[in-house]
């Protein structure tokens, strides 16, 4: 895990983690939101659509093929 994978003091839990165990191997997925955030998620993701598509990476709809 990178330093910028770990949430900051300032981040607050969404939701309790998922867990899924597939084999010996546990999965855990957390989510973690931005009190001090000026975006909603759903203009924060349509923000990170748009940028992929100035870019002109397509790159998403290859790896959700």
């Amino acid at each position: 895990m990178t330093k910028d994978a770990v949430p900051s003091m300032d981040a607050i839990p969404l939701a309790e983690p998922y867990r899924r165990k597939i084999g010996k191997v546990t999965f855990v997925v957390s989510s973690f939101g931005n009190p001090k955030s000026t975006e909603t998620a759903r203009q924060m993701i349509l923000r990170m659509l748009e940028e992929q598509v100035r870019r002109g990476n397509d790159s998403m709809t290859r790896d959700c093929a």
